[in-house]
């Protein structure tokens, strides 16, 4: 939702860094410190150890390169600006992209290196954007840091939400180069336990140069955790800028052909779906088949490993199901999705989406997607990760928000069979997204203008040369 610019400092000149200068005391009290955050990083890897090969082994999760985890980054040194953008998981990076063009436009002789914490983004980086570098964050070990910012000497590094690794802001801090984070957000579990280790995330909160926040809430809890006021900004919310599109009738006439249904199929979609709601979504399935109002359910589960699970629990229904890769001229009733990267295109050919981690208390998942493809989109009650964006929604009418199961069948129901009707949401869905965007640019043109500033002082990109104070991690 638009923020009021009284209460976000909305036009203000970008923050003057003074870089810092390094005495041996502090010089040796960072070092410490770094000592004793690698030994705590080495205490934590060793307990959480099982639980990662039981994702690797159990889960089939991909690790990526060990030699990019641990900072071995091949990359030439900089002959330009370079601005190291961090995006945690598919989510943030698909927010951050229409920032990257916006800022490319702004800085068009600027280097963006993109770094991710998962594979499934990394990959998905590569796919979108391939002529840019993308690697894997290194783990918040001292020495893997160290070697990538020895290697990357970035003039800004820019975290999206919040992603403050104690170890990547210290040597940050070391090597003078600011941090900045965009489309900051605190989620309630956060803030509360947040609130209680003040002690121990006041001075990461501190050592950030500039915050651009999503809305008002998270500007003062960022404020009250220690960030200057003088140094928070509100552009709003990059979810919003997400592309809208009005294809929808082309989608669902290509599938219609790939999967060999008739034309006109009514398809829904239960989308990034967790353990306990496809049941859920079966079961419905199965009462609308009688009835005749629906022939296909796509069911892409939140975790693609878990693809298998799902085709088994729905072939065991009795359902005629199949993955994606093989819907070919069989007209099933349940698809999985076992691919990555094709959400948009299955959200467009539905008619209705339900958006899972919402049924079960997990805090939701991204509805805007859902809502952008034109289809008339369901969330569950338990979407406290994406409040403000369903607030916002709900508040135009642009989506469906449902207690529980029986509530959602009855939605379900009611919208599938007036296709008229649901064509009028799903433009007013586009409509909506279209009037709460702008983030994007308002975003970029901080990061341009924070960049230029870090560019002047140091004269050299990359390689801090001037004196000064910097905010203090300790």
């Amino acid at each position: 939702m638009p923020v009021p610019r009284e209460a976000c400092h909305l036009l203000k000149p970008a923050p003057q860094l003074p870089l810092r200068t390094t005495s041996p005391l502090t010089w040796a009290l960072h070092r410490l410190l770094g000592f004793v955050l690698d030994l705590a990083v080495l205490i934590l890897l060793v307990v959480i150890s099982p639980w990662i090969l039981w994702l690797v082994i159990g889960r089939r999760r991909s690790p990526g390169s060990l030699r990019e985890r641990l900072g071995g980054w091949s990359i030439s040194l900089p002959v330009r600006e370079r601005i190291w953008v961090h995006a945690v998981s598919v989510g943030e990076l698909r927010a951050v992209l229409p920032v990257l063009d916006q800022l490319r436009e702004l800085r068009p002789g600027s280097e963006i290196v993109i770094s991710t914490t998962t594979v499934s983004a990394r990959d998905l980086a590569r796919r979108s954007r391939p002529d840019l570098l993308v690697r894997l964050l290194p783990l918040d070990l001292g020495p893997c840091v160290r070697q990538v910012l020895s290697r990357l000497r970035p003039t800004l590094l820019v975290l999206v939400e919040l992603e403050l690794w104690p170890n990547l802001l210290l040597e940050c801090h070391m090597a003078g180069v600011p941090v900045m984070v965009v489309n900051g957000r605190i989620s309630d579990k956060g803030w509360r336990q947040m609130k209680r280790l003040r002690w121990l995330f006041g001075p990461m909160f501190r050592s950030l140069t500039e915050v651009l926040v999503r809305d008002e809430e998270n500007f003062d809890r960022f404020v009250d955790m220690g960030v200057h006021r003088e140094r928070t900004t509100c552009p709003g919310n990059l979810k919003f800028d997400i592309e809208v599109s009005d294809d929808g009738g082309a989608a669902r006439e290509r599938l219609d052909r790939a999967w060999g249904q008739p034309p006109g199929t009514v398809r829904w979609m239960g989308g990034c779906t967790h353990p306990g709601e496809e049941e859920i979504l079966l079961d419905l399935h199965r009462q609308l088949l009688e009835e005749g109002l629906a022939r296909c359910l796509v069911l892409a589960p939140r975790h693609g490993e878990r693809a298998g699970e799902v085709l088994r629990l729905a072939s065991g229904r009795g359902f005629r199901a199949v993955y994606l890769a093989g819907a070919r001229d069989e007209s099933p009733e349940v698809v999985v999705v076992d691919q990555v990267g094709v959400l948009d295109e299955l959200y467009r050919a539905s008619t209705l989406v339900f958006v899972g981690g919402s049924l079960v208390p997990h805090g939701g998942q991204n509805v805007l997607e859902a809502v952008a493809a034109g289809a008339v989109t369901f969330c569950g009650p338990h979407h406290e990760n994406f409040r403000e964006v369903v607030e916002a929604l709900k508040e135009a009418g642009a989506i469906e928000v449902i207690e529980d199961s029986r509530q959602l069948a009855g939605g379900v129901r009611e919208w599938i069979g007036d296709p008229l009707r649901c064509s009028e949401r799903g433009e007013l869905g586009r409509r909506t997204i279209i009037a709460l965007g702008g983030a994007s640019e308002r975003s970029a043109e901080r990061i341009a203008a924070l960049s230029s500033s870090q560019r002047d002082a140091w004269g050299n990109p990359g390689s801090p040369v001037a004196s000064g104070t910097s905010p203090s991690i300790c």
